[in-house]
């Protein structure tokens, strides 16, 4: 679909919704902050009530939830961390589907292909509660929802344009959907686009985007327990340029297919049957000169990602007790070549290097999964899991076209024999990992929960197969790796009255093979001492500390808050893991009444003193030990007529300059960037429903 369809589509979509709200008559609706869900451990949001300026991916959402820390490369593209574990250590899942990206350094990590006007709940689980989101996700699960169309023989919809100052940012988003007793469809669109933004100290940051996107989905309801959707979704990203790195993206395309079905089963035993399917694809382009000025050694990277698979899961009852069993299929296809001229911009056709060497990761799951009540007060919940996995790099005795430094051309076998000495040949693993986590509610007002997993995480295919030959500043992927082996246990409690709500938890994780990025010293296994990164495995440890809680002061006036902090050591070394967020914070007061509501956000975070800066001993990725900050951000809402709506405010107030620890990778070379955020802006935002 080209950018030109995504545009038109999106507009039609908008008047259409506009056209229909002047001829509409409804309730007002409410406007609620996001609250946690009962799950322990858990935050639940429907984004278009969270009480923020407005958004532009999904990660700027999840930075605004408890327990969520995000790192920044430039204005699109936020990556998320969960109890100090990240991309692939987290599971992220888009209405049952998942999408790996495109850009072998995550200029496009994953939340940033979701569809923003798609969005119905985000939902995410902290640490390991449930085998059946696929293999890994030791951090966590990130669960993007779309909610079916309720209301019947009718049109509902919303759309919403939203502009700020810093960046001269300007959004909008629209959907509509009707639904009958047996069948609902829905359509959505969205457009972004923004300049550069100034951080607190008045610099311009490099930050400029455009997002676009459309999609839709159509379900069959014969009953009130089955139902089968067939849906498609579209994210397209245009001139996305970044901060301290020398190249940008010009291009980026995602497509996603999804079939989901549940059907009531009358049997005895099996109860109810779903199966999930979905392909997703992303081609990705990256360059150094087309969106900036430069005179000779011109680089391009293209990449294309392409991600499939399905699940069949089942209820059965096994004499009076509720088991779930299933199996699902994780593929993940991607390819990647750099290519350079040194004097023509207009040829840069030459391969420079193979970086992901048409590598394929294979996963076949096998689960059970069952919640026990023992008691009206005393749940338990077991789960097991067996994981197969298959992982190849079918070009990687292909030789690229140019070498580096006057040397020959080599391949990407090549490296990785120089480097660990290895082939680069398939490889296979089998996994195990399961839980127990248990929930006793010793009062009304008291819930005590507590629960222990293990979980193993195979190596992704840059940690595996990464092969970008630049010398010292090489980055090679380790075919060698054993996969992540994660113990944890968590322990907690869940409090709440009349007026308030709270919740306090802790958790230790001991880690077997943790996967560090570290820089070639000639460790064992690392055949090479040039400072080169590489991938090998130690031991680590992860613990933490999380806090939130609300408090209702009267009618109308909540405040609420909520502080984590998470603890890393790299055991092997003794010295702290890298990118591990600080102590940190939100507390929040608003006050509502009917029709208009008054708020504001107070974010902040303590210095990070524990850092993996050194790379002559670590890894040297974190950039400095990271100076606390904090800021605020006031916001308004004010439901003008039944239908309209107008969100208004101010981020960062103070016009404070500061970053967060969390800082990204400059593409295929390995230097550390930490960008500032941005000062201060003003924001508006309306919005009508129908």
């Amino acid at each position: 679909m080209s950018h030109r369809s995504c545009f038109a589509l999106f507009i039609v979509l908008a008047f259409s919704s506009l056209a229909s709200l002047q001829a509409q008559e409804t309730s007002y609706s409410v406007v609620v902050r996001g609250e946690r869900d009962s799950s322990p451990a858990t935050v639940s949001v429907n984004p278009s009530e969270e009480n923020l300026s407005p958004w532009h991916d999904a990660g700027e959402v999840l930075s605004s939830l408890p327990g969520v820390a995000t790192g920044r490369s430039g204005g699109h593209g936020m990556e998320p961390v969960v109890r100090g574990q990240q991309q692939n250590q987290l599971n992220v899942i888009d209405n049952g589907s998942y999408t790996f990206c495109g850009c072998p350094n995550r200029m496009d990590p994953p939340t940033s292909l979701v569809n923003p006007a798609s969005i119905d709940e985000v939902i995410v689980e902290r640490g390991y509660q449930s085998v059946q989101h696929g293999p890994g996700g030791s951090g966590g699960t990130v669960r993007f929802h779309r909610k079916a169309p309720s209301v019947v023989e009718s049109v509902t919809g919303a759309a919403s344009a939203g502009y700020e100052s810093n960046g001269d940012r300007l959004s909008t988003r629209s959907t509509v959907s009707t639904a009958s007793e047996h069948g609902y469809a829905r359509a959505h669109g969205y457009w972004a686009d923004g300049d550069n933004y100034e951080d607190g100290g008045g610099n311009e940051v490099r930050s400029a985007f455009e997002s676009f996107g459309g999609g839709g989905s159509f379900g069959w309801t014969p009953n009130k327990e089955s139902h089968v959707e067939l849906s498609v979704d579209y994210t397209g990203l245009r001139d996305v340029l970044f901060e301290g790195v020398p190249m940008d993206s010009p291009l980026t395309d995602s497509l996603n297919y999804r079939v989901k079905s549940e059907m009531a089963i009358d049997s005895p035993v099996l109860k109810k049957a779903r199966f999930d399917a979905f392909l997703s694809t992303v081609d990705h382009e990256m360059d150094n000169y087309s969106l900036r000025s430069r005179m000779m050694s011109f680089a391009k990277a293209v990449s294309d990602s392409d991600t499939y698979g399905g699940k069949w899961s089942g209820d059965l009852d096994l004499g009076g007790s509720l088991v779930q069993v299933g199996v699902d299929l994780l593929t993940s296809k991607r390819d990647s070549q750099r290519l350079a001229n040194m004097m023509d911009r207009t040829n840069v056709t030459r391969i420079q290097s193979i970086l992901w060497p048409d590598v394929t990761i294979q996963d076949v799951g096998l689960f059970a999964e069952s919640d026990l009540e023992l008691s009206d007060d005393f749940t338990i919940r077991t789960g097991l899991r067996y994981d197969h996995v298959y992982a190849s790099a079918s070009s990687r005795r292909q030789v690229a076209d140019m070498g580096v430094g006057g040397m020959a051309p080599i391949s990407s076998q090549d490296l990785y024999s120089r480097y660990y000495g290895s082939d680069g040949d398939s490889t296979s693993e089998n996994n195990i990992g399961g839980l127990v986590r248990a929930e006793y509610e010793f009062s009304h007002f008291l819930t005590l929960f507590s629960g222990m997993s293990r979980v193993v995480r195979t190596a992704d295919a840059t940690e595996r197969f990464f092969a970008s030959n630049m010398g010292t500043s090489s980055w090679i992927g380790n075919p060698e790796l054993d996969p992540e082996k994660h113990h944890q246990i968590d322990l907690g409690v869940q409090f709440s009255g009349d007026d308030w709500t709270g919740e306090i938890a802790g958790y230790w994780n001991w880690v077997d093979d943790y996967i560090f990025r570290d820089r070639a010293r000639g460790q064992a296994g690392v055949l090479q001492s040039n400072g080169a990164t590489i991938y090998r495995n130690v031991d680590a440890f992860l613990s933490g500390v999380e806090a939130f809680g609300e408090l209702h002061l009267t009618d109308g006036f909540v405040l609420d808050g909520s502080v984590t902090y998470t603890y890393g050591e790299n055991r092997d070394l003794d010295i702290a893991l890298p990118q591990i967020p600080p102590f940190m914070g939100k507390v929040g007061v608003h006050y509502q009444e009917d029709r208009w509501m008054l708020g504001a956000n107070a974010r902040f975070a303590a210095r990070q003193t524990r850092v993996d800066d050194d790379p002559l001993v670590g890894s040297g990725r974190d950039v400095r030990r990271t100076p606390g900050w904090g800021v605020l951000d006031l916001i308004t809402r004010i439901e003008l007529t039944e239908v309209f709506a107008l969100r208004a405010g101010v981020a960062n107030v103070f016009d404070k300059d500061y970053a967060t620890h969390l800082n990204r990778s400059a593409p295929f070379n390995p230097e550390e960037v930490q960008v500032a955020e941005p000062g201060r802006s003003y924001f508006v935002e309306v919005e009508g429903t129908f």
